[in-house]
């Protein structure tokens, strides 16, 4: 609290003295040691000596002939050093020190205008003020030569915080003590925030605001994800409600800075206080504007504080868990069996959400106790029982309705406050054969594999001389099918999908699923059938024709290949991944729905999405193929080209030099060098190559690739300036005039070092 007012006086200082070429900086003592303001270093024994004589000071401490004066502030428990062009005489200390005292008044005014009077902690506007700054300097793109990605992406998060039963602690002690209650509050979560600050694993900014009354406010503010957010506010809640409060020493500092003598606060064990959290994360939000992503981040905090509090209170609730944990059955109409339940479009219901219900004593989580009339104890927990599911069908802000999603359940009677639990999309469990609701977690286990067991199968077979295939079928379209028909449609079509091929292909090893909307299926090289696949294609292609079904495949016939002339294999480890690139929706063909790994659909895949822009997830499929060791020479072009958007020119360089090498015959890849290295900032070596080419074969670059015959007359230009063994003055006359007159480079930035080399 105290470093804000004196960050304060210092912008002041600046303001008015900078003009002056007066330089200013401010210290103040921490436990009797002297700190400069923001800075690390430790402040050097004169500097301190100094300090410590300010103090005593009625204008400013000064040596003789020292051009630097030091005002004591005792009001902010600070000195201000000030350095002059020239040692300042006494009567003009006295005139800078009343100067500094307009100052420091200035300031405390700004001061009282930007924190809460109660608990000096930054009051509502500016802790908005900041939250939008720190949003909006998020939002700014990159450097436009930046490009490595960046490992953890910084990440904002708002936890929105009240004391549990204030108004009691009020009624109870009244409203002098509750305002104890408040300053206490204040300061331990400062003190909280200070030791996740200087956490050396978090490297977070963390800002405590109290807007009014028991409401607080905290941004976390780095590296965050959704599970160090979270523990950063169990934090904040345990360190509430561990102790009591205020605790005795926190009493203390509390009596020291008012006289509290007429009020005696309760008995240690009566100061029991907890904090009942909501958190938002920025990560959530979409592409607002930095103003409207401070108001969701508030307005998501608040609503998750809501849930917190109407469930329990001392807790912390995340917004994006409360469609998973927080939501109650309101009431059910008996007549048409329709269901109200308490979340809404506020909270990211949509229509054909599917919830599980469960009662109020099976959630697995009421005690089961006994009495034998003196004491209660507990012997157990209710267990967790699905009572049914719910599919939404109306959306409202705070409120939807829903019909029972089974038939056999349509009579059956919901108990008002029962649990709901959100169904993801992709959780098919409860839509296989022999799903039981008093085994919900054992069925989803064993019977929908994830992708270790599928890979351990492939391993085992591999290493046990065997080829085994991999089939992956893909929904591509899913995003759009659940944004029309919602989640239980679109887990109702990955059930069929599902079903389908596990009905289809019994002699296969294993089936399972890879993410939300894939399929994947192993199995021995004996058992493939490519006939049973594409008729098993074509038939669920029909039964789900919005969802872009593809299918890619990676068998024994895909393992031997040709490429560039070379003879290559496939590490047959690698099966399902290759199918899974296989089936993505722009690596097969308009012609068939069934597509096989192979080094044309690997560069198809990866030459549509650099022609779609799709940069990022180009480079991403792109290293990720180099790292399963797939390669040739037009895939490495396509790395330069997709490198080179992304203004990662060496990087493209060495790709282009690597399909140079795969294919020397092809011209392209040479005028891609070219430029790549241009780019890079070689001359030499792309000449070297470029040099070689024939006469014939330059003029039709001019037409294949007019941007690489401008740059090699580029390339030529700098090498006359440089005077390079590399310069061909023959080819650069024969080029360099036709290179000015190439569409889009007349008269251009990219063409001056052309015109002047000619010139020259």
């Amino acid at each position: 609290m105290k470093l804000d007012k004196l960050r304060l006086v210092k912008s002041e200082l600046d303001a008015e003295f900078t003009t002056e070429s007066i330089s200013t900086a401010v210290y103040y003592q921490l436990e009797s040691k002297w700190l400069k303001l923001d800075d690390a270093n430790t402040v050097i024994p004169g500097v301190q000596t100094a300090l410590e004589r300010s103090k005593g000071q009625v204008i400013a401490y000064h040596p003789s002939a020292s051009r630097t004066a030091w005002f004591h502030c005792p009001e902010l428990m600070c000195s201000l050093e000030l350095t002059f062009s020239k040692s300042p005489q006494l009567e003009k200390q006295k005139r800078f020190r009343g100067r500094i005292g307009s100052i420091v008044e200035r300031a405390s005014n700004a001061y009282r205008v930007l924190h809460n009077p109660l608990t000096l902690l930054v009051a509502r506007e500016e802790f908005r003020r900041r939250l939008q700054l720190i949003l909006s300097q998020a939002s700014k793109p990159t450097d436009a030569g930046t490009t490595e990605e960046i490992e953890q992406i910084n990440q904002t998060a708002v936890l929105a915080l009240d004391i549990d039963h204030f108004k009691q602690v009020n009624d109870t002690y009244g409203h002098l003590y509750g305002d104890q209650v408040l300053k206490s509050f204040a300061l331990r979560l400062e003190q909280v925030a200070k030791e996740i600050e200087l956490a050396p694993s978090n490297n977070l900014k963390v800002c405590v605001a109290h807007p009014s009354g028991e409401e607080f406010l905290i941004f976390l503010h780095g590296s965050l994800t959704e599970q160090l957010v979270e523990d950063c506010a169990e934090l904040f809640r345990s360190k509430i409600a561990e102790d009591a409060l205020p605790s005795e020493k926190e009493w203390q500092w509390l009596s020291q800075r008012e006289n509290l003598s007429m009020l005696s606060p309760p008995p240690l064990r009566e100061r029991s206080v907890t904090a009942s959290i909501g958190i938002s994360m920025h990560g959530s939000i979409g592409s607002e504007t930095s103003q409207d992503q401070v108001e969701l981040l508030l307005e998501r905090a608040d609503t998750a504080l809501y849930r917190a509090k109407a469930s329990g209170r001392n807790q912390a609730v995340l917004f994006t868990s409360i469609l998973s944990s927080c939501g109650r059955v309101l009431e059910q109409d008996l007549q048409t069996g329709i269901v109200a339940i308490d979340l809404g479009k506020n909270v990211g219901v949509t229509m054909g959400q599917e919830f599980k219900v469960f009662s109020p004593n099976f959630t697995g989580t009421k005690k089961f106790s006994v009495s034998d009339g003196r004491t209660t104890r507990t012997i157990g927990i209710y267990p967790r029982i699905e009572l049914t599911r719910l599919t939404v069908f109306d959306v409202q802000p705070e409120i939807s309705f829903a019909f029972i999603a089974n038939p056999d359940d349509r009579n059956r009677t919901i108990e008002q406050g029962s649990h709901l639990e959100e169904i993801p999309t992709g959780s098919i469990g409860h839509l296989l054969p022999h799903t039981s609701k008093y085994f919900p977690t054992k069925a989803g286990s064993t019977l929908i594999e994830g992708v270790e067991p599928l890979q351990g199968f492939v391993n085992q077979n591999a290493d046990d001389g065997g080829s085994p295939f991999a089939v992956v079928f893909r929904l591509n379209a899913e995003q759009e099918y659940l944004k029309k028909y919602g989640s239980a449609a679109l887990n109702s079509a990955i059930a069929v999908l599902f079903r389908g091929v596990t009905s289809t292909f019994p002699a296969a090893a294993k089936t399972g699923m890879l993410d939300r909307a894939t399929v994947c299926l192993v199995g021995r090289d004996q058992t493939y059938d490519e006939e049973t696949l594409e008729s098993f294609t074509d038939r669920i292609a029909e039964q789900l024709p919005e969802l872009g079904f593809k299918v890619g495949v990676f068998s024994k016939k895909d393992i031997e290949t040709t490429i560039d002339n070379r003879k290559n294999t496939f590490p047959v480890k690698n099966a399902i991944e290759f199918a899974r690139f296989a089936a993505s929706e722009f690596a097969g063909t308009n012609s068939s729905r069934v597509t096989h790994f192979g080094i044309e659909s690997a560069e198809r895949l990866v030459s549509v999405l650099r022609e779609s822009k799709s940069f990022a997830t180009a480079k991403a499929d792109f290293d990720r193929l180099t790292e399963l060791g797939v390669a040739s020479a037009k895939l490495s072009n396509f790395g330069g080209l997709i490198h080179s958007a992304l203004d990662n020119h060496p990087r493209a360089r060495d790709l282009y030099e690597d399909a140079m090498k795969r294919n020397p015959k092809v011209l392209i890849y040479k005028s891609n060098f070219g430029t790549g290295a241009y780019s890079a900032g070689d001359v030499e070596k792309p000449l070297s190559i470029l040099n070689a080419v024939s006469d014939q074969d330059i003029s039709k670059l001019k037409n294949i690739h007019p941007y690489g015959y401008v740059t090699y007359a580029r390339l030529l230009a700098k090498a006359k300036f440089a005077g390079s063994q590399e310069y061909n003055a023959k080819r650069f006359l024969a080029i360099g005039p036709d290179a000015l007159k190439v569409a889009g480079f007349e008269n251009s930035k990219a063409s001056a070092v052309i015109t002047t080399a000619l010139s020259n």
